[in-house]
């Protein structure tokens, strides 16, 4: 069976067409079944072989359709009513193999035939009843190699050409394999300039993985590094106004590539200042903010190729830039109101109960809870998604010091991010709360104090320490409590770590030595979190230790912090740690209470 007359007068007209894209014979069918009141079985079953063809998406990793091959359906759906898709393999059948077959035969574009062989020859071991035909292979990887010899574009030729190297390889006809081959090298000098990025990497990309099993021959690989140092060059030039660092990280990428492979590290060395030196100019002329960024990735560059002077160098250009950067930031100020009515009534609810009550129930409440952080991530994915795909960075000492992806990508970055903004959002909350306890019922530094001993993790040799920290915290100076009690809850966690049998120490081999794990070692155990528990272990790391958070011992201990930094509301939040802290009844194993 082969295309019915009918049909015949649209393909004509379709393959007549100077901008002729094989995507579009799926609307000229649709519109021709739209002005036909009656439609014969032939036609309809023709009509049905012809869209299943050209509206399948091409999945070349053969991941997504679960059909396990180069073709896949439009869409695939999971819901309550089963699966659904696009293209049910249901609808082929061994004549719709042969249709195709017979029109890869008959059709004059190469493209239009290199569609039917491939679908053919893909499909037929899908389909109940049909046999695969070598020849369906063969007519499909030909088609696709004239396809590609009348066109100049780089996309989606390769795209092309790769499937006709993926066919003849399967089917092991190495004299087709070198056909392919030299239409991809053909396609490379039809674009033979560096403006052209994608042609030369586009080559690379789609032989050197293969370059054996090809058996690209050495005067080939040679011409394909050798069209890429001429254009890494040539992008690296700092005159050439047409090309910028893009074009030389591209080119310079696959050389690095090429040359760590066969072990030269002198081309290693002179490639990777050719592209460090390309986005130091570009940087040298871009906007602060984005130059910093590229500098990161010279600096990354540097270190790779142990080139330690110049990635040094390049540190101290990414403080520059992100000093310019800084001057130029616009701050963005949001407010809100809450009633006086609301804030008073949630502090009644907090204080209410004696003492206890009160301690227990600050201690709880402002504890960043992972599910209301889980449905704000979830509200801001449905309602913004442009937002949610973002990543943020995080400047801090005139450099970019952290960095979280989108929601979906980077969840647990996310949730340090969210709980360091919840944090903030409750600072008055917190500060007010923590001042009805101390006032209304007359709580002194050292019964404070006294209340936080009802867990053990402390140690008699620190009560004066605690004791003197919260005094400096009520006396109102930030400053010395802040330096005072973050040691202690390090101090209090490591105890912790060590009653649950693990190592609070680690072998440093450069000194040859043991040493004590610092608080970030500590948090990261898996026994710690699973004490712990989700929450707390998380506002932990977002506090004290995480750069995706506010990291107050990190910036503390390296003296990164500034007097402003040492405020009542950072003060309040150590202050309410070592309250969580004193809830903890280790015991045995240990276990949170």
């Amino acid at each position: 069976m082969t295309l019915p007359d009918e049909l015949r007068p649209v393909f004509e007209e379709i393959e007549s067409r100077a901008d002729f894209d094989i995507h579009s014979v799926a609307n000229a069918l649709g519109e021709y079944r739209q002005k036909q009141q009656q439609i014969t079985s032939e036609v309809e079953f023709a009509l049905l072989a012809e869209q299943f063809a050209f509206t399948m998406s091409i999945d070349p990793k053969q991941e997504r359709s679960g059909w396990g091959s180069y073709f896949a359906p439009m869409f695939t759906s999971h819901g309550t009513e089963g699966i659904r898709t696009s293209h049910p393999l249901e609808l082929l059948s061994a004549d719709t193999i042969a249709y195709w077959s017979a029109r890869a035969a008959e059709a004059a574009n190469p493209m239009l035939r290199a569609r039917y062989a491939d679908a053919a020859w893909e499909l037929a071991r899908l389909v109940q009843g049909a046999k695969r035909d070598i020849s369906n292979a063969r007519s499909a990887i030909d088609a696709y190699i004239t396809a590609s010899a009348a066109s100049n574009e780089v996309y989606p030729t390769i795209v092309a050409l790769r499937r006709a190297l993926q066919l003849s390889l399967s089917i092991q006809d190495d004299e087709r394999t070198q056909h392919v081959v030299n239409e991809m090298f053909a396609l490379a000098d039809r674009g033979a300039e560096p403006s052209k990025i994608g042609t030369s990497i586009a080559v690379f990309d789609s032989l050197y993985e293969l370059r054996r099993k090809v058996k690209l021959p050495d005067e080939r690989l040679r011409k394909m590094i050798g069209d890429l140092e001429h254009y890494l060059v040539s992008a690296a030039r700092a005159e050439n106004p047409e090309l910028d660092q893009w074009g030389a990280r591209q080119y310079g990428d696959r050389l690095l590539k090429h040359y760590r492979s066969v072990g030269t590290p002198e081309d290693v060395i002179r490639v990777t200042r050719l592209i460090g030196g390309a986005i130091e100019n570009a940087a040298e002329k871009g906007n602060p903010s984005v130059a910093a960024a590229w500098l990161h990735e010279a600096q990354v560059a540097y270190m790779k190729a142990q080139l330690k002077d110049d990635a040094d160098r390049v540190l101290v250009k990414i403080k520059e830039k992100g000093r310019e950067a800084k001057g130029q930031m616009v701050s963005h100020v949001e407010t809100m109101s809450i009633p006086v009515s609301e804030v008073q009534d949630f502090l009644d609810h907090i204080a209410k109960g004696g003492l206890d009550a009160c301690f227990l129930r600050i201690a709880e409440f402002f504890i960043p809870k992972a599910d209301k952080l889980r449905e704000r991530l979830a509200h801001l994915k449905a309602n913004y998604p442009l937002s949610a795909m973002f990543p943020i960075s995080f400047i801090e000492d005139d450099q970019m010091v952290a960095r979280v992806g989108s929601i979906e990508d980077d969840e647990e970055g996310r949730l340090v991010h969210e709980t360091a903004q919840e944090m903030q959002f409750w600072v008055i909350f917190l500060m007010e709360s923590l001042e009805r306890m101390f006032v209304e019922h007359g709580l002194l530094p050292d019964e404070f104090v006294d209340l936080l001993y009802r867990t053990d993790l402390w140690g008699t040799d620190r009560y004066q320490i605690l004791k003197n920290g919260v005094r400096h915290y009520r006396d109102g100076d930030f400053i010395a409590a802040i330096h005072v009690l973050v040691p202690q809850i390090e101090h209090a966690l490591r105890v912790l770590l060590s009653r649950l049998l693990r190592a609070t120490n680690l072998y440093n081999p450069k000194t040859e030595a043991y040493q004590e794990k610092d608080l970030g070692g500590i948090l990261a155990d898996d026994a710690m979190k699973k004490l712990l528990g989700e929450d707390f272990s998380r506002y932990l790391r977002a506090l004290l230790t995480d750069q995706r958070g506010w990291n107050l011992r990190n910036r503390l201990s390296h003296g990164l912090y500034s007097a402003h930094f040492f405020g009542r509301q950072t003060a309040d939040r150590v202050v309410h740690i070592l309250m969580v802290i004193s809830l903890i009844r280790p015991s045995g194993t240990a276990q949170a209470v």
